[in-house]
């Protein structure tokens, strides 16, 4: 008998919970550079998404994904506020690993790095999953875009 009272409970709650619209805004950064012939050598790039309002040319919040190589992905939640994405890279190439006999480890040094923004200022769709991917494609430069 108690079980008949649950179904209609657990109905309810499987009907609200699929209601197709999120209430937050996600974004999905996908890093796919380093093998292929943009770079011979393999490399990794640490990446900040600065987050800004339509109004704010101040970042409202700043993401960082580190170390990101050939297919790295990660999916982050937009402030509430934000509404366009812009994206800055540091690649790094050519480390060499040292040992440090004060710590009894190995250090990593970057031999060769390089910082670009990426030309593309990504507008976020409200309660969507937007996609930034970084490849061969990607228009990259020194300036920072206009927002």
């Amino acid at each position: 008998m108690k079980y008949l009272l649950l179904i209609p409970l657990l109905l309810s709650i499987f009907l609200v919970s699929c209601d197709g619209e999120s209430d937050y805004t996600t974004y999905t950064v996908m890093h796919n550079l380093g093998e292929s012939s943009y770079s011979p050598r393999p490399f990794f790039s640490d990446i900040d998404l600065y987050e800004y309002s339509k109004y704010d040319t101040v970042p409202i919040s700043i993401n960082h994904l580190s170390r990101a190589g050939f297919g790295s992905k990660r999916i982050y939640v937009a402030s509430d506020k934000a509404d366009k994405i812009n994206v800055f890279l540091k690649h790094y190439q050519d480390t060499v690993m040292v040992w440090n006999k004060a710590y009894h480890r190995f250090d990593i040094l970057y031999a060769d790095t390089s910082s670009y923004w990426v030309q593309n200022v990504y507008t976020l769709r409200k309660g969507k999953d937007n996609k930034i991917v970084i490849d061969e494609k990607t228009l990259i430069g020194k300036d920072k875009p206009q927002l």
